[in-house]
């Protein structure tokens, strides 16, 4: 079964770009990942200060190689002093998959 992962981010006032960077520095080697299927980022139009991920791994263990890589050790600790509030994130289930 897939792993699906909606992470929601806000900026703190004034962190917006720093934020931004720290995030885009995730992308390449998740992406890298045996089992990433997915990963996105997204910033929203109604909050320039919100950002959003969208994951897919292929199943647990590649989501738990991923939670446990050394890019997102250096990601979290990035965001640190960034962010309004703790990430919201959610697991997804897929409904119906093609």
């Amino acid at each position: 079964m897939t792993i699906n992962i909606i992470a929601n981010l806000q900026a703190l006032p004034g962190k917006e770009e720093q934020l931004l960077t720290a995030l885009r520095a995730a992308l390449a080697p998740t992406r890298a990942e045996a089992g990433n299927l997915r990963y996105e980022l997204y910033r929203s139009e109604v909050g320039p200060d919100r950002f959003t991920f969208v994951e897919k791994f292929a199943d647990a263990a590649a989501f738990a190689l991923h939670q446990g890589s050394p890019h997102v050790t250096a990601l979290t600790a990035a965001v640190a002093g960034l962010l309004q509030a703790p990430p919201r994130i959610e697991k997804q289930i897929e409904i119906d998959a093609p």
